[in-house]
């Protein structure tokens, strides 16, 4: 009898120990840092607490390029983890065609996406990722330096002129570009021709698509041109910039009240709080129409998450999937991260700073970041190094030659 009972409790213990048995899951992103590298981590301490059979093991990687590089090699390499991060539509279009991605179509989360979200994850009619969030792309001002210099936030680009000039006159520096990794550039130029080529020409990227139409146009010629206006002006530091990266120096620089606007997406709202509570600013969309207009902001389609096809646990992939676009998980991953929702069913709680730029998305005044729009695997490459190229002095009738040289080249081997 006391054997019998032994082997009992063993047999339970075994029992037990089947059944705590863990399936880890590797996860790799670009969500770093001690504000989104620990979202992460509180995400992956609920999920682990409800699925306690799951260990998750996450990876951050520093910087969306680097961690590209990272998982283009490894998905070739056939040692890419169960889980990881993408941005936007054109890496999850060539990947699933590479066979390197899992079949989300049949996922209860699909049917919850807003539209945009479920096209923005759609390649050759299957679902292949779930986007994560909306991020806002706009303006930061600091509010105390344009009172400083008896100036209000603009709403146009005669009233953008006007405060620049009144916040030079005060000696303070209106504007700071980053031309290190030209990202600043980048997006002002695609600011100024949301709120004049896009604002008259709403298919444009439909036309650019098709062979309509150019870079290498009067709006765009008109959008460079204005970036060295406003450089001439002593707006910004043309020659400076080259040495400025558009985020860890714009975040120090703007934080530390030392230039009064910035080019800024609202994944930067949290960083500059952390770096100075007591900062009073604004998040606007860029005020570039014509006078009397309203600003036309920008929305970026932002992190996503896809499986590996060739994953050994996939059901657990699918279920850390599951849980994280729950409305539970997904209104704190918003809230966290100042994001607009991909949901229909859920939203996150945005920064007050952020009220300027939420206004324009509920009116409708946005245009989606450009070169995610167009069906090529990489456009911002040359676009930035292009506005390199034009801060050194090329004529911008060539840089967009290049861009146009460029898009038809991709256009070509993305078909």
């Amino acid at each position: 009898m006391p054997r019998m009972k032994t082997m009992l409790a063993l047999a339970v213990l075994l029992a037990a120990g089947q059944s705590l048995a863990q399936t880890t899951l590797r996860i790799t992103g670009f969500k770093y840092g001690p504000i989104e590298g620990e979202m992460m981590r509180q995400i992956n301490e609920n999920f682990m607490k409800k699925y306690p059979d799951i260990k998750v093991q996450y990876e951050p990687i520093n910087g969306y390029d680097a961690y590209k590089d990272i998982i283009k090699a490894r998905l070739a390499g056939g040692d890419a983890p169960d889980i990881f991060m993408g941005l936007a539509r054109n890496d999850m279009v060539l990947w699933s065609r590479a066979g390197y991605l899992l079949d989300l179509t049949s996922q209860p989360w699909v049917s919850r996406m807003v539209p945009s979200a479920r096209q923005l994850s759609t390649a050759d009619k299957k679902v292949y990722q779930m986007v994560a969030e909306y991020s806002g792309i706009g303006m930061f001002v600091n509010t105390d330096l344009l009172k400083k210099a008896g100036a209000s936030i603009p709403t146009d680009a005669p009233s953008f002129v006007k405060t620049m000039n009144s916040l030079k006159q005060k000696g303070i520096t209106p504007l700071l570009l980053g031309g290190k990794d030209a990202w600043g550039y980048e997006i002002m130029a695609e600011f100024i021709a949301a709120n004049t080529l896009y604002r008259t020409t709403p298919d444009y990227d439909q036309r650019l698509i098709t062979g309509k139409a150019k870079f290498n146009s009067a709006p765009w010629v008109n959008a460079l041109n204005t970036l060295n206006q406003y450089g001439k002006a002593g707006y910004y530091n043309p020659k400076l910039s080259l040495g400025i990266d558009s985020f860890d120096n714009a975040y120090s620089e703007f934080s530390a009240g030392r230039v009064a606007m910035i080019p800024m997406g609202s994944w930067g709202v949290q960083i500059v709080q952390k770096n100075n509570p007591n900062l009073k600013f604004q998040m606007i969309p860029y005020p570039g129409g014509p006078a009397g207009s309203k600003p036309i902001g920008m929305d970026l389609a932002g992190m996503s998450m896809m499986i590996n096809a060739k994953t050994k646990n996939a059901a657990a992939a699918r279920t850390y999937l599951n849980y994280f676009s729950s409305p539970e998980n997904m209104k704190f991953y918003l809230t966290k991260s100042g994001a607009f929702s991909p949901f229909k069913d859920v939203a996150g709680t945005l920064p007050a700073e952020m009220n300027p730029l939420a206004a324009a998305v509920k009116d409708g005044r946005t245009v989606s970041y450009l070169p995610y729009q167009w069906p090529v695997a990489d456009m911002t490459t040359p676009m930035r190094k292009g506005l390199q190229d034009l801060i050194n002095g090329t004529a911008p009738a060539q840089v967009l030659s290049d861009w146009d040289k460029a898009f038809a080249d991709q256009l070509a081997r993305f078909k």
